[in-house]
């Protein structure tokens, strides 16, 4: 009996599961998206969701771990694109929608839940939603209607804990109508309260928040086309594209900022600078108006058109730049 019991194997130790795994529950296989697909503007496929929230990494255990703070569905954003923006900080988030047909303009906490404020800004899809530098202003581009701008109150006075009982809620307020409602590219200065603004006849704004004074560069800083895409540096130089025209400014200051140029310069030009990749990119422009209009437009035109510029010309300008550097250092 000691010697059979002594040859038996002792039990293999259960196998562990894999950490990563598909969960196919609730998913019928009809519903199931399989090969390349195309879709369309607000069109949405169903694919199997993995259960980990672990980070998969090339060898041993994970190295982070990402964790769910809130989730916001078509549901509460309504079937279209939407344009999001962290608050600086991390507490708040605004988020920019369509729903019900009109642009839905809310701010959340970062555990989501029910909208802290929430503004109806009528009809017209949403093109782009900044925070300023400071955190304090939130600006929104809405579809052939312009710009608004919002002073948002800090989190703690949201929530009560801090407002004077006899304070307002804001509500964003329309920017200049009769100027921004061609506007075609914004963006917040990184260090002050000025966003930068391009329009579609190539015309450059800056419009500096603290004066409340929109300032029009029409003569150095105007381009032949629509500004399409463009970046501020961490020294608050400004540059904005226009197709294949790029205009770099000098240091803008905080007050009375003039555009003086400090290199301009053609994509044309300086293409064997570029990357491949970004050749073939192309440099698409915004749409003119035609007689006879394509019955199936694309429906984010702008959104390729800043995305593909955006490329070439951020890669041009550090070819640009590295170039510069080389020459100052050999004189």
């Amino acid at each position: 009996m000691s010697a059979a019991s002594s040859s038996t194997a002792p039990p293999a130790p259960p196998k562990q599961e894999s950490s990563f795994k598909l969960d196919l529950k609730g998913v019928r296989e009809a519903e199931m998206a399989t090969g390349d697909q195309q879709l369309e503007a607000g069109e949405f496929i169903t694919t199997a969701r993995a259960t980990t929230e672990e980070v998969l990494t090339v060898r041993g255990a994970a190295k982070a771990r990402a964790q769910l703070l809130c989730a916001l569905t078509p549901e509460h954003l309504g079937p279209s694109r939407c344009k999001v923006d962290w608050r600086s900080g991390g507490a708040m988030i605004a988020v920019a929608s369509e729903k019900d047909g009109g642009l839905q303009l809310q701010t959340y906490q970062r555990n989501g839940g029910k909208p802290i404020e929430s503004h109806n800004l009528g009809p017209g899809r949403p093109i782009w939603c900044e925070w300023d530098s400071s955190g304090s202003c939130l600006a929104v581009m809405q579809e052939d209607v312009g710009l608004y701008m919002w002073d948002v109150r800090s989190l703690d006075e949201l929530l009560g804990k801090g407002a004077p009982a006899e304070q307002a809620p804001s509500a964003p307020m329309r920017l200049c109508p009769g100027i921004t409602v061609a506007a075609s590219f914004c963006m917040w200065s990184r260090k002050h309260q000025q966003l930068a603004i391009g329009t579609k006849a190539g015309k450059v704004i800056v419009f500096n928040k603290a004066e409340g004074v929109m300032q029009l560069h029409d003569k150095k800083g105007k381009h032949g086309a629509a500004v399409t895409c463009g970046d501020w540096l961490f020294d608050n130089r400004l540059g904005l594209a226009s197709g294949n025209r790029v205009k770099i400014s000098k240091t803008l200051s905080e007050k009375g900022a003039k555009w003086e140029s400090h290199c301009k310069f053609k994509l044309s030009g300086m293409m064997s600078r570029v990357p491949k990749k970004f050749k073939d990119a192309g440099a698409p422009l915004l749409p003119l108006p035609s007689s006879n209009p394509d019955p199936n437009p694309d429906p984010n035109p702008i959104i390729l058109t800043l995305t593909l510029t955006r490329a070439r010309t951020l890669a041009l300008a550090l070819a640009l730049a590295s170039r510069r550097a080389r020459t100052q250092t050999r004189s």
